[in-house]
């Protein structure tokens, strides 16, 4: 299956979270030609408790200057500081100029419901900015933009009522997902948790579950039954 060229923008609360929950679909279509941006609200700068915060910000973006290149992406850094992105219309704003500016025909970003406060907030601003940004009124200084697909996705701090739905095959690009995943510290380790190995089973359970060897789980708000597919629809009606 081939598809004309479109946008794909992942939103993720932290540097890394994108690579962590939608990568391998990242390094799917980056390599496939298609435009990827990778958004980080914060760089997660409070993430390593023997550097510096503003240390660990520093390498937090080349790690991710450097995860971006793997998979073919172009990162966009907010600025907001790990553990303050702020609830109300600011941030969703933020996100909805994004949108009108890189004009994304899909968004992934967190499951809304997470035991990280910014993984929650960067979720409810992305869905509102996706709202905001097809509308004429919000006083941008780009054309208003309608994304044609939302899409949550997996990530182990994001579980309560997710549920796997959509089962992209990522096989022929999870290696360049490893590589680009290991351009950071706290993937190989540096917490104590494997990332690497905890996405890498998660992906090979949906690939079993699914006929092929890796694949990366997505859900929509409203979900219904499992499939696969080689990439993301783009009705949200697919069912």
């Amino acid at each position: 299956m081939t598809l004309e060229r479109i946008a794909l923008m992942v939103v993720g609360a932290h540097a890394g979270d994108a690579e962590n929950m939608a990568g391998a679909i990242a390094a799917k279509y980056g390599h496939s030609g298609h435009n990827v941006f990778l958004v980080h609200m914060t760089l997660g700068e409070r993430g390593n408790p023997k550097i510096p915060m503003e240390e660990y910000a520093k390498q937090k973006r080349r790690e991710s200057e450097r995860a971006a290149t793997l998979l073919r992406a172009t990162p966009v850094w907010l600025t907001y500081r790990d553990g303050e992105i702020p609830g109300g219309p600011e941030p969703r704003r933020t996100v909805a100029e994004l949108i009108r500016r890189h004009r994304p025909d899909i968004v992934i970003t967190h499951w809304r419901r997470s035991m990280h406060r910014d993984h929650s907030l960067a979720s409810v601003a992305t869905e509102e900015a996706v709202l905001d940004a097809a509308l004429k009124e919000m006083g941008s200084s780009y054309a208003p933009h309608a994304v044609k697909a939302l899409y949550f996705a997996e990530n182990w701090e994001d579980t309560p009522g997710f549920e796997p739905e959509l089962l992209i095959d990522v096989s022929d690009h999870i290696d360049i997902w490893k590589d680009a995943l290991e351009s950071y510290e706290f993937a190989r380790g540096l917490s104590g948790f494997n990332y690497l190995e905890y996405y890498t089973c998660l992906m090979r359970l949906h690939g079993l579950r699914s006929g092929v060897k890796y694949a990366e789980a997505l859900m929509r708000e409203e979900h219904s039954r499992q499939i696969a597919a080689d990439y993301i629809p783009l009705k949200i009606n697919f069912l």
